[in-house]
């Protein structure tokens, strides 16, 4: 006996699209046609009356870098004024809930508070209270932010300060200090003071699977200016990938290195 699912799939065009889109070759219009994302809805007085809450990214909608992008911090002032309440989402890990409220209010965004924002940090942080309530410090690889949200839910962040080579580990005779010291591993975007004995460290807490290791977000690379980065991840990944025994690291890959010799 079919399924009701079964039968409404059958009765669609969804298998016919599937076919079709697996035997044109990718260049087509037709292609393109059958693949493409839905037409946004245009911001009618009914759509946007319908909504009561705006979720928005932040770098390249917000703002980009350091400025405001013309407009948005206006509109949305104009949004708050007949009620919407606007809700800031970042997947970088850089900045806390506070530190993101203070950005914004910088650029020029009116009124808004810890309350009206989430960042990668922040989920990490809750995610690892929620589902891990036992672990009550960890080692991080990453800047104050993320630091601020694990210090929020009763967790000591661990590694501020290791900041040395490979020299420095085998002279502090470095060694796994068990799950009673580092109850969980934490890696997001670190771009100030990122030395090899706070990957060392962290790859080395990371192989014990009882602790908890923890991506705050799977970006594969930097954005804007830092493209490199993200050609030299796919570089070292298709290197691995080809003689596991092979790594060629340089000083752009060396978060990439510590997450694929965990992951892969």
């Amino acid at each position: 006996m079919f399924s009701l699912k079964f039968l409404r799939r059958l009765l669609s065009l969804e298998p016919l699209f599937h076919f079709l889109e697996r035997m044109t070759p990718r260049s087509s219009v037709f292609r393109r046609l059958i693949t493409a994302p839905p037409a946004p809805r245009k911001p009618t007085p009914t759509l946007i009356s319908s909504i009561d809450t705006l979720v928005l990214d932040c770098d390249g909608v917000c703002y980009a870098h350091a400025d405001a992008i013309p407009g948005v911090p206006e509109c949305i002032s104009r949004l708050k004024s007949i009620g919407k309440r606007i809700i800031f989402v970042t997947n970088s890990s850089r900045n806390s809930r506070v530190s993101l409220a203070e950005k914004l209010g910088k650029l020029g965004f009116e009124n808004v508070s810890s309350e009206d924002c989430m960042t990668s940090a922040s989920a990490a942080a809750a995610y690892l209270s929620k589902h891990h309530p036992h672990v009550k410090s960890a080692y991080f690889v990453g800047e104050m932010g993320l630091y601020d949200e694990l210090a929020l839910r009763g967790i000591k962040g661990l590694g501020i300060g290791d900041d040395g080579g490979y020299n420095k580990m085998i002279t502090d005779k470095f060694h796994d200090e068990g799950l009673d010291t580092i109850g969980a591993v934490i890696v997001g975007m670190q771009v100030e003071n990122l030395g090899y004995e706070r990957l060392g460290k962290a790859s080395v807490y990371a192989r014990n699977r009882d602790r908890p290791f923890i991506g705050t977000n799977p970006d594969q690379g930097l954005m804007c200016c830092c493209l490199q980065l993200a050609h030299n991840w796919h570089m070292f990944h298709t290197q691995l990938k080809e003689n596991q025994m092979s790594l060629l690291v340089n000083q752009a890959m060396i978060l990439p290195t510590l997450l694929l010799i965990y992951m892969d």
